[in-house]
C-alpha cells in the first residue's frame, strides 16, 4: 500500500497518522453538528473528544505493550515500540475511561454522554481503520478470493484479504444504523452498548481471517476475541437491565 502518503522530502505525511488525525477532525465536526440535542456546548464536545483521545492513545499503547511484553522483555522499550503498535480494542477500553472521567467529573448524564458518542466511535473508527489498510498493517490471511489485495511492504507479492476495509465498511454501515434507530426512538440510552455488542461480534469473527500473527493467543483465541468476548457479554447486560428498567 502506501504507508507514506505524501513525500515532501524534508517532511512525510504518513498515512496512519493522516487517517488518524482525519478520524479526529471528523469526529468533532460530527459532534458539534449532534451537540444541540444533547444539550452540550462546542466547548464540552473539544474536552470530551480530548480526553477520549487522551484515554485512547494511553489504552492502545498499554494492551499493545502488554501483547508484546515477551519481545520487549527481550528487546528492551525502545523508541520503535513507543511511537508505532496501537490496539484498538485496548484504546476503546481508554477511551471509554477517559470519557467516563469527563463525564464524572461534570456531573454529566453518563447514558446521555453514551448516546451522544454512539455513531461518532464507529463513523472515525471506520475512517482510521482505512490507515491501516494503507499502512499495510492488520491484514488478513492469505487468499486465492477475487477480494485479495497484495500489501507491498510484506513483500512477498502473495494477496490476503483486505480485512482493514470489510471493518471500516462495517463501522461506517454500524454509524448509520444507530442513526436511524436513533430517529425511531429505539434502544434510546443503550446505543452505545448497542455499537459496541455489533463490534464485538463482528471483530470477534473477523479475527479468525487475520493474517498478521503478532496479536497475542490464549486458548486458541487472539487476545482481541477475548476482549470481544467479555465487551460482548458487558454490553448484553446492559442492554437487557436498562430494557428491563424500563419496563418496571
Amino acid at each position: 500500500m502506501h504507508p507514506v502518503l505524501i513525500d515532501f522530502g524534508f517532511f512525510e505525511i504518513r498515512s496512519y497518522g493522516f487517517f488518524f488525525a482525519l478520524a479526529f477532525v471528523i469526529a468533532l465536526m460530527y459532534g458539534f453538528f449532534r451537540r444541540k440535542k444533547f444539550g452540550l456546548s462546542q466547548d464540552n464536545v473539544v474536552d470530551i473528544a480530548l480526553y477520549i483521545m487522551i484515554g485512547a492513545i494511553v489504552g492502545a499503547k498499554l494492551l499493545s505493550i502488554i501483547i508484546d511484553f515477551k519481545e520487549i522483555i527481550r528487546t528492551g522499550l525502545t523508541f520503535d515500540i513507543l511511537r508505532s503498535g496501537f490496539v484498538f480494542l485496548g484504546g476503546l477500553t481508554g477511551g471509554i475511561f477517559g470519557g467516563a472521567f469527563y463525564v464524572y467529573k461534570n456531573k454529566y448524564d453518563y447514558f446521555n454522554y453514551m448516546d451522544f458518542i454512539a455513531p461518532i466511535l464507529p463513523l472515525s473508527h471506520g475512517i482510521g481503520r482505512l490507515g491501516c489498510f494503507f499502512n499495510g498493517c492488520c491484514y488478513g490471511s492469505v487468499t486465492n478470493s477475487c477480494f485479495g489485495v497484495v500489501f507491498p511492504v510484506l513483500g512477498d507479492n502473495i494477496p490476503r484479504l483486505p480485512v482493514q476495509l470489510f471493518e471500516s465498511v462495517f463501522l461506517i454501515l454500524t454509524s448509520i444504523i444507530v442513526v436511524l434507530l436513533e430517529r425511531k426512538n429505539i434502544f434510546k440510552k443503550v446505543m452505545f452498548p448497542f455499537y459496541i455488542l455489533c463490534y464485538s461480534i463482528f471483530r470477534f469473527i473477523i479475527e479468525f481471517f487475520r493474517g498478521d500473527e503478532i496479536r497475542g493467543f490464549f486458548m486458541n483465541f487472539s487476545t482481541s476475541q477475548w476482549i470481544s468476548l467479555i465487551f460482548g457479554i458487558v454490553s448484553i447486560i446492559i442492554i437487557l437491565k436498562m430494557r428491563m428498567g424500563r419496563k418496571e
